[in-house]
């Protein structure tokens, strides 16, 4: 897909089911301006409840 980054995902500590974990998530800015009011949505069907963070 056009303009679409490649994600680089990353856990960060032991993964435990069921408990918290941080994750690093890395891409690169294909498009010539700057990204503003940018929102990622991880999920996991079944594994992980909708979580939404705001940049």
């Amino acid at each position: 897909v056009e303009n679409c980054p490649f994600l680089v995902l990353q856990t960060k500590g032991e993964l435990v089911a069921g408990r918290e974990m941080s994750v690093i998530v890395e891409f690169t800015n294909p498009l010539k301006q700057t990204l503003e009011n940018v929102t990622l949505r991880l999920e996991g069907p079944g594994v992980l409840r909708t979580i939404r963070k705001e940049f």
